[in-house]
């Protein structure tokens, strides 16, 4: 999509070569400016991370509505992954982060 702003103000940007051979690329494909490549650029990731920050604000709401906290005790923690992974049962994946 083509963004037209009308109270848009000249602004100079040095590109990389690899960031100029971006914007050449979607000029071929039909932009009529590198101006207008930039913006629609920065809009769209301005709605990822607005997402992102969306969907960041939810998974804390969760965790304050999840309850009290437990205490943990670390020590405790890494005995059992040790004892774990020398029984062979140890599951790296099972302790990764979650993913969104």
């Amino acid at each position: 999509m083509i963004w037209k702003n009308l109270d848009a103000k000249a602004m100079e940007i040095p590109l990389t070569s690899q960031t100029e051979a971006i914007v050449n690329r979607y000029l071929a494909m039909g932009y009529t400016s590198a101006a207008s490549v930039i913006e629609d650029a920065l809009l769209r990731m301005d709605r990822q991370m607005q997402g992102e920050t969306d969907w960041l604000k939810a998974e804390v709401q969760k965790g304050l509505e999840s309850g009290d906290a437990v205490p943990y005790d670390l020590d405790a923690i890494v005995m059992e992954a040790d004892s774990e992974f020398e029984a062979g049962i140890f599951d790296v994946n099972s302790y990764a982060l979650p993913q969104h």
